[in-house]
């Protein structure tokens, strides 16, 4: 069987993308509670906090993808992965899974999950 594919980007009579559909669309998915759930600010601030040259990351950051450095501030997740600090947070004010193995902290207030 050949898969199906399915176009959600309607057009016009030119041919031109309709990029208000496509607005409306992606707007409309959040605007019924579909989308990232930020994690909270206690959970955030919870994190393990280390350095490289003590902690035993080695490798890059899966968020940024740069090398870990001598200094670097790290955050490690209750799942055991650990990213630069200002990367995570970032990640996590965003979507409250894990970026390697979807493992969830707490949502924020207010935002269910």
């Amino acid at each position: 069987m050949e898969p199906t594919v399915i176009f959600l980007e309607s057009r016009d009579g030119d041919g031109d993308a309709d990029a208000g559909a496509h607005d409306d669309a992606h707007g409309g998915l959040f605007g019924f509670g579909f989308g990232a759930v930020p994690a909270s600010g206690v959970a955030m601030a919870c994190l393990p906090e280390t350095t490289v040259g003590e902690a035993k990351e080695r490798g890059e950051c899966a968020v940024c993808l740069e090398e870990y450095e001598a200094g670097d501030a790290l955050r490690t997740m209750p799942c055991a992965h650990g990213f630069h600090e200002r990367c995570i947070f970032g990640w996590l004010r965003l979507s409250r899974l894990c970026p390697l193995c979807r493992f969830a902290l707490p949502p924020e207030e207010g935002h269910g999950g």
